[in-house]
C-alpha cells in the first residue's frame, strides 16, 4: 500500500538480473484499477533504478514513474538530505 494505491503483483528475476513484477494497482481515491508492471535494475556504478509503468488494458503503457537509488557514501546531495532531515 502506497499513498491511496493499493499494489498486488508478484514475479521475479528476469535473464538480465532485474527484479520485474506485474500485476494491478488500485487507486482508492477514484476506486480504479490498472495493470501495473515495477522493475528494479542493477547499475553497473551500484546503483539501482525502480521504474513504474500503468497499462490501460489496451496494452499501452505509460512511464509514471522513475527513481535512482545510490549507496549513501555516494550520494552526491548527502549533505543536503540529511540537513532536510534536521541533522
Amino acid at each position: 500500500m502506497s499513498n491511496g494505491w493499493y499494489i498486488d503483483y508478484t514475479g521475479g528475476l528476469d535473464a538480465a538480473g532485474a527484479m520485474v513484477l506485474t500485476g494491478e494497482a488500485y487507486t482508492v481515491q477514484t476506486e480504479t484499477r490498472a495493470p501495473l508492471r515495477g522493475s528494479w535494475t542493477p547499475n553497473a556504478d551500484g546503483s539501482v533504478t525502480q521504474q513504474f509503468d500503468q497499462g490501460d488494458g489496451e496494452g499501452n503503457w505509460q512511464t509514471v514513474f522513475i527513481g535512482i537509488y545510490v549507496l549513501k557514501a555516494d550520494d552526491p546531495r548527502a549533505d543536503e538530505a540529511a540537513a532536510a532531515r534536521g541533522e
